[in-house]
């Protein structure tokens, strides 16, 4: 996983904590980042396009679905490698995890 390429992505958000990023590959049947997108903006939003396999997405997520997290990523192959931030109150929701998990329902 490319995660350097990942953080890249993020690091120009300045909310994003790098040293809180949430890693994960995802393996998706889709192929594409252009045939993921609308399954993409069934559940979320994308922020911004880096280049035709990199992209920057905002998923709401955590508890009723109100905490976004934005999510870097990076298309290889049939594997999509992802990097997740989301702010945490005091009672923690474990949003950018549950953000990634939505995401992963949406590219099989």
């Amino acid at each position: 996983m490319n995660e350097e390429l990942l953080q890249c992505a993020l690091e120009k958000y300045p909310y994003v904590k790098l040293n809180k990023l949430v890693y994960r590959s995802l393996h998706t049947g889709k192929g594409s980042v252009g045939k993921m997108k609308t399954s993409i903006l069934s559940i979320g939003e994308i922020v911004e396009e880096i280049d035709k396999n990199t992209i920057v997405l905002s998923i709401k997520a955590g508890f009723a679905n109100n905490n976004p997290a934005i999510i870097a990523c990076y298309l290889e192959g049939n594997t999509l490698f992802c990097a997740a931030y989301a702010q945490e109150g005091l009672i923690k929701q474990h949003t950018a995890e549950k953000a990634l998990a939505k995401l992963e329902e949406v590219i099989k």
